[in-house]
């Protein structure tokens, strides 16, 4: 058998005989030793393989791939080609774009694993969004004892209990310290990317923000590199300014609906500690704001204290309804027993003897119901007082 049939295998295939290896594969194989081979790189295909496994293992569904469509190219397009300064500026807007949406995604996967936590550890789940309720539905399910904080009857039941309270703060605060580092890092790269402006075009240093434009233009006519530069930089910082002012709505909406979950679970307590009067909440809900009208306050105050935290609390609710009671009760009408008043004896007149037995029978009659109110009285002062009154 010749050496070139003697290096394949029973499929016709060549093997890795010694003979037909070369370099540092040669004279390991000489030493008796065989080369490792090296991993196969990974492409697409294997990516989509460990993706599904993965979905497989979670339970989810399986998602059809979308169907791609060719690309048409244009023959007018222009062919444009980037410098090397214009693709590293490039890839930093991307990265710093994706460092952005991982930030995002990592704040998502640490409330839904604390959410997780909290189920495994409590045995609650995270409550479900509040949805508007119909009339005609709200009519038909309405209950004997409605909740006065507009939440469902068994998430109020539940925010009543101390564990659930603190974990939903607790998740409240570790969401607003999220918000926070993220709000702070956009303000950081932005004045960073506006600090770098002046190293890279010391040109444009010094200049009043009123002349910023014109030294612009006068930049792109005597060196155009540095005016690109200037123009990436600006196109990064005004990258920056969208993401955070897209951000700060977002950030806005997420403190609407944290004060709206804080001020349902102070609503529960504070009708636990009503108790049997927890009805005074609704009867005085409309008296609030000419209650605070009242005191002088303007609108925008009022709606700064109306997304105040204190103010939204178990305690600063009762604080308000107690000093609403004290108000109404200060300015209710008080009713003051008649007394009688003796008659005007003018000096030197005597008085006749009808005047003068008018005179003692009513002050008799005062004695027997003074001494009855006191619970000191006794037949002869109730004998007195109802002879005056068959009298009168």
């Amino acid at each position: 058998m010749s050496e070139a049939e003697a290096s394949r295998d029973d499929a016709g295939r060549f093997t890795k005989g010694a003979a037909n290896l070369t370099g540092e594969a040669a004279a390991n194989a000489s030493m008796g030793y065989t080369t490792r081979e090296d991993p196969v790189e990974k492409g697409p295909e294997d990516a989509k393989e460990l993706a599904a496994s993965i979905a497989e293992l979670r339970g989810e569904p399986e998602v059809p791939e979308a169907a791609e469509e060719p690309v048409e190219q244009d023959p007018d397009a222009p062919k444009e080609a980037l410098t090397q300064r214009q693709l590293v500026d490039e890839l930093a807007d991307r990265r710093l774009m994706h460092e952005i949406d991982v930030e995002r995604r990592g704040h998502e996967e640490v409330a839904a694993w604390a959410d997780s936590l909290r189920e495994h550890i409590l045995g609650t789940e995270k409550p479900a969004a509040i949805e508007p309720v119909e009339p005609a539905a709200k009519e038909a399910e309405a209950a004997p004892t409605e909740p006065t904080s507009g939440l469902d009857p068994k998430l109020e039941e539940a925010l009543k209990h101390p564990q659930v309270r603190e974990a939903v703060e607790a998740e409240l605060k570790t969401a607003s310290q999220s918000r926070e580092a993220y709000t702070a890092g956009l303000e950081n790269a932005r004045v960073y990317a506006l600090a770098s402006l002046g190293e890279v075009v010391p040109h444009l240093a010094g200049l009043p923000p009123l002349q910023f434009e014109q030294g612009l233009a006068v930049l792109s006519q005597i060196d155009p590199p540095a005016f690109q530069s200037a123009m990436n930089i600006l196109g990064r910082v005004h990258a920056i300014t969208q993401a955070q002012q897209q951000h700060q709505q977002q950030r806005s909406y997420a403190e609407h609906q944290d004060l709206r979950t804080f001020k349902a679970a102070e609503d529960a307590k504070l009708a636990e500690s009503l108790g049997a009067e927890r009805g005074l909440v609704q009867q005085y809900q409309s008296k609030v704001e000419p209650y605070l009208k009242s005191l002088g306050m303007r609108p925008d105050e009022m709606q700064a204290l109306a997304n105040d935290r204190t103010v939204n609390s178990a305690l600063g609710q009762r604080v308000l309804l107690d000093a609403m009671r004290y108000r109404e009760i200060m300015n209710a009408p008080k009713s003051f027993p008649a007394r009688d008043i003796p008659s005007v004896q003018r000096p030197g007149v005597s008085a006749s003897s009808a005047e003068r037995q008018a005179s003692s029978l009513n002050a008799k009659t005062a004695r027997a119901r003074a001494n009855i109110d006191s619970g000191r009285g006794g037949a002869k002062d109730l004998g007195s007082l109802i002879a005056s009154m068959r009298r009168a």
